[in-house]
């Protein structure tokens, strides 16, 4: 991905599968290894997570912006180095619809 070493599909390679940041839902916060089903589940049981609400964005524009907080630290920027910026190549308004 345009010469910066690390990133497979827009995701720095060297992230840790339970990483201390959760950036989307469903994202892991924990792993569980056991001999028995049943100490699985005692375990799932006992875990405990605390969330720290963390700034977000919803949109590109805002992702964009200098003080946007960042999806991934390492990187500096929320743009992938070396991607094309693809709002570019979008016609302006070929993603609006009129409602009738």
């Amino acid at each position: 991905m345009g010469g910066y070493p690390g990133l497979e599909s827009g995701t720095p390679r060297n992230v840790r599968v339970l990483d201390k940041k959760v950036r989307y839902v469903g994202d892991a916060v924990a792993l569980v290894a056991a001999t028995t089903e049943q100490i699985a589940e005692e375990a799932l049981r006992l875990i405990e997570v605390e969330y720290e609400i963390l700034p977000a964005v919803f949109d590109i524009d805002s992702a964009l912006m200098p003080d946007a907080p960042l999806l991934y630290e390492e990187l500096k920027s929320n743009i992938l180095p070396g991607e094309p910026d693809l709002r570019s190549q979008v016609p302006a308004g070929s993603c609006a619809r009129r409602r009738q």
